[in-house]
């Protein structure tokens, strides 16, 4: 009984959110990898200079709810969207476009163009 008090005294502090711009997982900026969950990339379609948190990943199933992997250096998951409002947060010209996913066909993800 006490665990499942504790992990729900976790759960509900809040800490920084996996997925989105300021998603320690997928999607917020970074300047190392220690910024991130695991990896941080310069890519120019993903923050170019200011960095991306991100995973690697073969398939979808390896990245967490909200994001797609895609082709990119050798497969990162990247948060998807449908329109260009679902990329606002992010705050740095992103905008919802299409890239290729890992296993192939299209898939809209928050990118700079």
């Amino acid at each position: 009984m006490r665990a499942l008090v504790f992990i729900g005294l976790l759960l509900s502090c809040g800490g920084k959110p996996a997925v989105g711009p300021q998603g320690h997982s997928v999607g917020a900026a970074c300047a190392t990898d220690r910024d991130c969950e695991k990896r941080c990339v310069f890519e120019d379609d993903f923050g170019g200079a200011s960095g991306y948190c991100t995973l690697g990943c073969a398939t979808d199933q390896e990245c967490p709810a909200g994001t797609a992997c895609i082709t990119t250096q050798g497969g990162i998951c990247a948060v998807t969207c449908n329109t260009n409002a679902d990329c606002a947060g992010f705050g740095r010209a992103f905008v919802c476009k299409s890239k290729t996913r890992q296993s192939g066909g299209p898939v809209n993800v928050c990118r700079l163009p």
